[in-house]
């Protein structure tokens, strides 16, 4: 939430928060196997609204096996891209292959199924791991990340992390309840991400998307001022 509008910087928050995880173990689920879905209750326990406040998911993928020189291989080529009619970020390995697999690297994906007010996915922030955010990481920083509205584009591979953004449009009023749905989704390529994420949000009764508006590999901007100097 935004610190700058509390009644006092030493002001005491008592927000109640419930997760739980769940995925389809039956042989009968089909490509629901790949798919894990957070559901997540956030209680204000305040007697003072919070202003503006967002919910972020946090992922940092980590495509390949791990290696300690920047190159073509291990998490150093990693991408990431966006669907914003799915409220979907995902990152994917820029020559999709890594030495010695016998298969593809692949795609992993976050969904926004269900978010306060139905915001929806309404910014993606990304940076290099080890930036400012990482090793400083104060609250300004991180509420700054995670406000952003921004979907901007490169077309470099690197160690990214990136964060998946809800919010900033409302605030949370005292003993109101906001439930917020997360699926995790991953498939060998892009297409096979796209069915599967359309086959989770239909059991939650979102109807796939018929035509996509956008480039199928839109990757975002992974410097910004506040978070990569």
């Amino acid at each position: 939430m935004d610190t700058r509008n509390r009644p006092s910087r030493r002001a005491r928050f008592r927000n109640q928060v419930e997760k739980s995880t769940y995925s389809w173990g039956s042989r009968l689920a089909g490509d629901l196997k790949y798919v894990i879905v957070i559901t997540y209750i956030i209680r204000g326990m305040n007697d003072f609204g919070l202003k503006s406040p967002c919910f972020s998911y946090f992922m940092d993928a980590d495509i390949g096996k791990g290696v300690n020189e920047p190159g073509d291989d291990g998490h150093w080529d990693d991408m990431i891209g966006y669907s914003s009619i799915r409220d979907l970020a995902y990152a994917y390995d820029y020559n999709g292959s890594e030495p010695g697999w016998g298969y593809p690297a692949g795609h992993i994906g976050v969904t926004f199924i269900k978010t306060p007010k139905d915001n929806g996915l309404t910014g993606l922030e990304a940076w290099r791991n080890g930036s400012e955010i990482d090793h400083v990481g104060t609250d300004e920083l991180k509420y700054t990340a995670m406000s952003s509205e921004a979907f901007l584009q490169t077309e470099e591979p690197n160690d990214i992390r990136f964060l998946t953004n809800s919010g900033t449009t409302l605030d949370m009023l005292p003993g109101e309840t906001f439930d917020i749905i997360v699926g995790i989704v991953v498939g060998n390529t892009y297409d096979q991400l796209i069915d599967r994420t359309d086959l989770l949000r239909r059991q939650f009764g979102i109807e796939a998307v018929i035509a996509e508006p956008q480039d199928s590999h839109s990757q975002i901007e992974i410097t910004t001022v506040s978070l990569s100097r």
